[in-house]
């Protein structure tokens, strides 16, 4: 094998390691543990509460719009249950 063959094998080696990894920490990773500081920014950018009170999770699943090889490609998805928002200051109604 040739030096430039070894350095692509290298180089495409660690790209699929490095995909593979990623794909194992989206799978594994408890999303629940990102809420706290989640739900603190989202109110700070939006100037009103928000609160995340049920499950956050990353599923994977298929595009529904997606056709040809992409179709069959699952993706990330990230779903969050129980969401609430507080009005804003200038809101008369509760």
């Amino acid at each position: 094998m040739t030096r430039t063959q070894k350095t692509f094998v290298w180089t495409l080696s660690t790209f699929l390691t490095l995909l593979v990894v990623l794909v194992l920490i989206i799978v594994f990773f408890d999303w629940n543990r990102i809420k706290p500081p989640l739900n603190a920014k989202v109110s700070e950018e939006l100037h009103r509460a928000f609160a995340i009170n049920g499950n956050l999770s990353v599923v994977w699943r298929p595009e529904p719009d997606e056709s040809g090889w992409r179709a069959w490609v699952p993706w990330p998805h990230v779903v969050a249950e129980d969401l609430s928002l507080g009005n804003p200051d200038w809101s008369k109604q509760a």
